[in-house]
């Protein structure tokens, strides 16, 4: 319906682009002169039009937004899949956004069994618990250093917002104290690639203060980089972009850990994990 909607829009400006008043001349004898300015002019207009026309078609249009989205966020949709099932709730959906009546009917017929698909979600997860655990351990040692004595030096979790707020006299000493939390999150197990770090910045009393983002879930433009990367391998997978997760699933459970090799090499800047494999 969309990819219809879209052809008839194109054939619609074409043919307004070709009856365009610009392209037309009047009729009649005419000078050399005159009809070599003519066909300049006609040659301008031309141009202009397939501008136009290239433009309208290859521009940002919903139908270049929702092929990139099966595309890239959806992927291979072989009968049966995981993929498959998901693109025919998005084409629903669609569907009912542009106000068509749409319902999926089942398959009658016999369909000869799929093989088996195995696959693994690549994740970026922080235990916000091993955080609070080690907020508490770096409060213990901040309160008995002898050099941040009486620098009114703090660390707060909002793990709500997952987000920490380190504050202290000053630079030197928010950095003695965020050099303290860092220590007990390797400890625990929190990788500090998950640690994204705000300015700093003046606060009441005199002091300063710093807010580190704490990343959950792998972000879209990470997510993209990740399926670049595992496509440019040529291997036998497919591979999907879930909401803060990639899907990589397959046939052979040695292709795809090959692929988890591969991206345990890679240093994207995020902590990944490799969860439900099956």
């Amino acid at each position: 319906m969309v990819l219809l909607s879209r052809i008839a829009y194109a054939g619609c400006l074409l043919l307004a682009l070709i009856s365009s008043p610009g392209t037309l001349r009047a009729q009649g004898p005419a000078s050399d002169a005159e009809a070599g300015a003519a066909r300049t002019d006609t040659r301008t207009d031309d141009d202009a039009g397939v501008g136009r026309l290239i433009a309208a078609l290859l521009g940002d249009t919903p139908l270049e937004r929702d092929l990139r989205q099966l595309t890239r966020e959806i992927g291979g949709r072989a009968t049966g899949s995981e993929a498959n099932r998901r693109s025919v709730e998005w084409a629903l959906a669609r569907f009912r956004q542009v106000g068509v009546s749409a319902r999926e009917e089942p398959f009658a017929g016999n369909l000869p069994p799929m093989a088996k698909q195995n696959s693994f979600d690549v994740v970026s997860k922080i235990k916000i618990d091993e955080v609070k655990n080690a907020v508490n351990q770096a409060l213990k040692e901040v309160f008995q250093r002898f050099d941040l004595k009486g620098t009114n030096s703090s660390i707060e979790l909002d793990d709500k917002q997952a987000k920490l707020v380190l504050g202290s006299a000053d630079e030197y000493k928010l950095k003695a104290v965020i050099d303290i939390l860092q220590s007990k999150l390797v400890k625990r197990g929190v990788s500090l690639k998950a640690l994204e770090y705000g300015a700093v910045v003046p606060a009441a009393k005199a002091s300063v203060r710093q807010t580190i983002s704490i990343q959950q879930g792998i972000p879209v433009e990470k997510a993209r980089e990740i399926v670049k990367i595992i496509k440019k391998t040529k291997l036998k997978v497919q591979v999907a972009i879930q909401a803060d997760s990639v899907r990589v699933s397959g046939k052979d459970r040695d292709t795809l850990q090959e692929v988890i090799a591969l991206l345990k090499e890679q240093d994207l800047g995020i902590d990944m994990q490799f969860e439900n494999y099956r």
